[in-house]
């Protein structure tokens, strides 16, 4: 038994056999370590899978977060709420023969299509909740792509759950209104019916449209009977519009500017009666209806009389008010007072108008003009206005203001206010049947006409009244059109020839040429500069010259003074300065006055001189020298997301421009309020002498010189 125990622990193998199995073992060994490796790289490889795919998953979310919210600032451009209406259709219906003695109801189709962009609770206004309405029909279609073109969408209708519903609800403090509120994004078309009252006043109806949302066309079909037409049709806001008859009714097709809300105004009347209506209405008649009371109309004339030389202009307002819109004010006439001629008659609705002298002449035994306006069959409205415009030659020194009066008014009442724009003096001469008042009681849009004081200030209740104004003329003294600021003249003389340069800074009013006297006929003109741009100078009769002023001015000047500036620069031959004489320097003298003249010359050092004139002479100017104006603005356009803070450098935009070259000796003279060329400045010069240098003292010098006496 023991000796098969140590046999069975002892085992004999060959180096060979040994070799193999300790290699296996060590395989397997090296084998389960890989395996164990191969093992956690492939945890760590998936634990790192997991973490990329995590990472690309919060990188998509933050681009479709950018992408989203790039989209909202894209969109805020055209609307900064989550939606957007596309589309908004209005038609009606009216039946008259269904409504009572005062009133009735049209029936008003609207339909809505608008786009709710994200997916988020958004409450979109639809109707005011006064309004009574029915037929509520909401549906929603998917947004369209890009590539589906011009296709319609698929609409669907909508169940009015917890995600799309219908409420009434007060948006930002103000009056409660009907709304769809949704959590959906998609296209949305919404439809309801609006009834709305017409108001109903014998044979004249009105409707008025008041809708949360803008629109601008409206189909309207009105029914009537067949013995009915439509006589008159009255829109507001002003449309155009078609009308189109059929066999049970009148389709008016409106087109409307972008508008909230309409005001419709109509008249019925029956056809065996319109051919009377219309013969009478050509003879001037103002309604066939021989049954009804006479019309009462009101007056009001204000008027606004501007004072000018020789000439008074009137601007006349009438408002003619009537008792009810039932009936229209096809015509109205009124009568000039006094020889004041009518230059123009306006108004909203003014079909025609003339004006004719009358036979019958005023107290002072002037003609007075007698002016009717026509007004269009579409204006029916219980006030009218009429602006007229008179003017009246002031021949004398006391005239009588223009009185305008109204025919067939119940009564008329008005009020007018004097203003001034001439050099005189106005007094109130006599006053009939008017009060004088403040121009503060005036009406605003009377006082709103000017921006002068008013002077004077009536108000009348009787169309007798008169007012008569006194203007006395004082005789006009003139003032300077234009004035030089400062002016800068320098002179460079050389041997044979002088050049001269001229810089003004001036202000000017009305002055077209700026005349210059003194320059020589031969003097070569270099250049000409007005307000930085070249200019031509032209000869005068006596041959002074004239310099353009206007060069350069743009059409923000025409009132008020302007800034110029003049730069001119010429040449004049001279004989030869010699030994000594005496040479006149003085600056071109101008047609305008200078308040400060600067004077500069350059004298050549070869010769002395001495100056006398009107200016004293001074090291340097007190002022600045006058400088350049350029009046160019530009006309050049730039992106809105233009940086200004990286503009190039200013490059001033100037002509050709000659300046005088520095040389020789400078000498510089101001002087104050140069007027009527008061400005002298003369040279007296002399050559200088040519001296011998001075000859070296000294020991030394006296042997170098008996020295240099040996060797000649």
């Amino acid at each position: 038994m023991e000796s098969h125990g140590s046999h069975s622990q002892h085992v004999e193998l060959s180096l060979k056999d040994y070799n193999q199995l300790y290699e296996k073992a060590y395989l397997n060994e090296k084998t389960k370590a890989l395996e164990k490796d191969r093992r956690a790289w492939e945890e760590e490889r998936n634990a790192q899978e997991e973490a990329l795919q995590k990472k690309l998953k919060n990188l998509e979310d933050i681009r479709v977060q950018r992408e989203q919210q790039r989209e909202r600032e894209q969109r805020g451009v055209v609307t900064s709420q989550n939606w957007l209406l596309l589309k908004h259709s209005v038609s009606g219906y009216y039946d008259p023969s269904s409504a009572s003695q005062d009133s009735g109801v049209a029936e008003i189709k609207c339909t809505l299509e608008f786009s709710v962009f994200d997916k988020e609770w958004t409450v979109i206004p639809l109707v005011d909740s006064q309004i009574i309405t029915s037929g509520w029909c909401v549906e929603r279609a998917a947004p369209l792509k890009a590539s589906e073109g011009l296709v319609d969408p698929h609409w669907e209708s909508v169940p009015l759950t917890s995600e799309t519903v219908l409420h009434v609800q007060d948006l930002d403090g103000g009056l409660e209104r009907q709304v769809l509120a949704t959590n959906t994004a998609g296209l949305y078309r919404v439809s309801f019916k609006a009834f709305i009252f017409v108001h109903c006043k014998r044979n004249l109806s009105s409707l008025s449209i008041n809708l949360v949302h803008p629109f601008t066309a409206f189909h309207f079909q009105l029914k009537r009977r067949s013995w009915e037409l439509v006589r008159e049709f009255s829109c507001n806001p002003f449309a155009q519009y078609e009308e189109e008859e059929t066999d049970d009714g009148t389709i008016f097709a409106i087109r409307l500017p972008s508008t909230k809300s309409v005001d419709m105004k109509w008249r019925l009347i029956e056809e065996s009666v319109r051919a009377e209506w219309e013969h009478m209405n050509q003879d001037g008649a103002a309604d066939n209806a021989v049954d009804e009371e006479p019309m009462q109309v009101i007056a009001t004339h204000d008027a606004l009389h501007t004072i000018m030389d020789g000439v008074l202009q009137s601007s006349h307002t009438l408002k003619y008010s009537v008792d009810s819109e039932q009936r229209a004010l096809s015509s109205v006439r009124f009568v000039v007072q006094g020889p004041a001629r009518v230059t123009s008659v306006a108004g909203h609705g003014v079909k025609s108008w003339k004006a004719c002298p009358t036979s019958s002449k005023d107290a002072a035994g002037e003609t007075s003009t007698a002016v009717e306006v026509c007004f269009k069959s579409s204006l029916i409205s219980d006030s009218i206005i009429v602006i007229l415009n008179t003017e009246l030659e002031l021949n004398a020194d006391v005239f009588s203001v223009p009185n305008v009066v109204c025919d067939s008014v119940l009564r008329q009442t008005g009020s007018f206010g004097i203003v001034k724009l001439a050099n005189v003096e106005v007094h109130e001469h006599a006053a009939k049947g008017m009060a004088r008042v403040s121009a503060e009681e005036l009406p605003e849009h009377l006082r709103y006409q000017t921006n002068r004081p008013i002077m004077f200030a009536y108000k009348y209740l009787s169309t007798s009244s008169t007012a008569e104004l006194k203007v006395v003329k004082h005789e006009q003294v003139d003032v300077l059109d234009a004035v030089a600021e400062c002016a800068f003249y320098e002179v460079l003389v050389s041997e044979g020839q002088s050049m001269h340069r001229l810089m003004l800074n001036m202000q000017n009013s009305r002055k077209q040429y700026l005349q210059l006297h003194g320059i020589p006929l031969n003097a070569r003109l270099w250049s000409l500069m007005v307000n930085s741009k070249p200019a031509k100078p032209v000869r005068g009769k006596d041959g002074d010259l004239l310099i353009p002023l206007l060069v350069g001015i743009g059409g923000s000047s025409n009132e008020g003074a302007h800034t110029s500036s003049v730069e001119i620069t010429y040449l004049v031959q001279r004989d030869p300065l010699g030994t000594s004489g005496t040479l006149d320097l003085a600056p071109p003298r101008l047609d305008v006055a200078i308040s400060r003249l600067q004077m500069e010359v350059q004298w050549p050092t070869s010769h002395n001189a001495k100056f006398k004139g009107t200016a004293h002479a001074v090291t340097n100017f007190s002022h600045a020298k006058p400088k350049s104006v350029n009046h160019d603005v530009g006309t050049d356009l730039v992106a809105a997301s233009f940086d200004f803070n990286k503009l190039p450098a200013n490059v001033p935009k100037a002509g050709v421009n000659v300046h005088v070259p520095r040389s020789g000796d400078c000498h510089r003279f101001e002087q104050l309020l140069v007027v009527d060329g008061g400005a002298s400045l003369a040279v007296e010069y002399l050559l200088k002498a040519k001296t011998e240098p001075e000859r070296p003292r000294g020991l030394l010098a006296s042997l170098q010189e008996r020295l240099c006496c040996r060797r000649r």
